[in-house]
């Protein structure tokens, strides 16, 4: 589904790695990047991590987080550093 009219949203530019505003065009499966692109890479990851953050206050009692996207086989944990670093060290024992 090719669509020829342009809307605003965010995206990735898969060559760089970075977040980007801009205008796209709707391709099948892309976006299709048009004219000129704000870089937001940093403010974006900072709103994420703020987020995941805040969800992991929220779920007190336990020592981690976790969360993944609609359709990817990826997930994501968010733990305390402290946490982490016992957690890696019972991990590493176990080696």
């Amino acid at each position: 589904m090719t669509n020829n009219k342009t809307k605003k949203g965010l995206g990735l530019l898969p060559i760089s790695n970075r977040i980007v505003y801009s205008r796209y065009k709707q391709q099948k499966g892309w976006r299709e990047i048009v004219g000129e692109s704000q870089d937001l890479t940093e403010e974006a990851i900072g709103v994420v991590f703020q987020y995941l953050q805040a969800q992991y206050e929220n779920n007190k009692g336990t020592t981690a987080y976790e969360t993944t996207y609609v359709n990817s086989p990826y997930i994501c944990v968010m733990f305390k550093k402290e946490d982490y670093e016992k957690i890696k060290q019972k991990c590493q024992e176990k080696k």
